[in-house]
């Protein structure tokens, strides 16, 4: 276990509209507000597109399972947000419903905005994290200075 204490920073409430795609607004706001490090809560709709719903067997580097997703669903989730090299590299995991149906997985591709969705931002300060491809695993680690 790797630890570093962070302080919190600036809080921001951000208001997507239909249509917006969830996760390249949240990198563009990233970058406008110069977020280095931040936990984000999320909750609205997304009519379509991708998340990954877990690998498909336990191996590393891990194959993931692509579900797509279409036609709007509930959702609501939690993320966090480091810099990879000169990148905003999102991690978000949601749980999306539809009557009787649910997804949950990580959000990584094509999160089309179905009418509203909102977010809270929580900017960590004092802290040398940022991500780093770990060619073993396949994945972008945290990396603690």
């Amino acid at each position: 276990m790797h630890i570093q204490e962070a302080r919190l920073g600036r809080l921001f409430l951000l208001k997507f509209s239909h249509g917006e795609d969830l996760l390249q607004e949240i990198s563009d706001f990233a970058r406008l507000a110069t977020i280095r490090a931040a936990w984000l809560l999320f909750l609205g709709a997304l009519k379509q597109g991708r998340l990954v719903c877990g690998p498909e067997k336990a191996e590393l580097p891990p194959i993931p399972v692509w579900q797509e997703y279409s036609q709007a669903w509930e959702v609501v989730g939690v993320g966090n947000l480091f810099w990879e090299g000169d990148t905003p590299r999102l991690h978000l995991h949601g749980a999306l419903g539809k009557g009787q149906a649910t997804l949950t997985g990580c959000l990584r591709q094509e999160t089309e905005i179905y009418l509203v969705a909102e977010a809270l931002v929580f900017e960590l300060t004092g802290i040398e994290v940022h991500r780093r491809l770990d060619p073993a695993l396949g994945v972008s680690l945290l990396e603690f200075s």
